[in-house]
């Protein structure tokens, strides 16, 4: 059992976020990409107990998004701070499902992304 960079994106396109809005911004289907991961990989409730380790590809873009959200002088991650450091990255799960998907987020975080990473998460 382990935390990927595919749970992550999961977590952060389960409802109405800066990340969803970030996403149709780039004319990239939300709905596309959740069935792509279902599809690939069919997440479920974990049964354990323990701690759960996350991936070095999930922890390195969780540092990646921490930095984007530096950048902006946040004092807190938002969900498009985080779809940021996943697609960054470069490698992982999430990162092949959102460059299959035509989204590209190399620069800084532009349209709904850049509200402030409280306003949705």
């Amino acid at each position: 059992d382990y935390v990927g960079t595919e749970h992550v994106l999961w977590g952060i396109l389960a409802g109405d976020t800066t990340a969803t809005g970030l996403l149709e911004a780039q004319g990239a289907s939300v709905e596309g990409i959740r069935r792509a991961i279902d599809e690939r990989f069919g997440l479920g409730a974990s049964k354990a107990a323990r701690r759960i380790a996350w991936t070095p590809y999930a922890r390195r873009a969780m540092s990646l998004a921490a930095d984007v959200a530096a950048d902006r002088g946040a004092a807190a991650l938002g969900c498009a701070d985080v779809l940021v450091g996943l697609a960054r990255v470069g490698r992982g799960a999430a990162a092949a499902v959102l460059s299959q998907a035509g989204v590209d987020l190399a620069g800084p975080p532009t349209g709904p992304g850049e509200e402030p990473s409280s306003a949705r998460r």
